[in-house]
């Protein structure tokens, strides 16, 4: 028998990809948002892609956009 040709190939997924993320952290992304701290600066601060971050708030209705202060 010959092998299917759209047969997808296996890919390996890495411990990264495998994270969970904890309650602690979704608290801490919260409070990050809330305080304005900007995306790239919470996904640095969480160990985590901005990609990551931003599905997260997403997932649980938190807003990443800064407020903006009146000048």
């Amino acid at each position: 028998m010959r092998p299917s040709r759209f047969v997808l190939p296996r890919v390996e997924t890495t411990r990264q990809a495998l994270k969970l993320w904890s309650m602690e952290e979704v608290r801490r992304l919260r409070e990050l948002a809330e305080s304005g701290v900007e995306l790239q600066e919470i996904a640095a601060s969480l160990r985590r892609s901005v990609a990551a971050v931003r599905n997260k708030a997403a997932m649980h209705g938190i807003s990443l956009m800064r407020t903006r202060q009146a000048t």
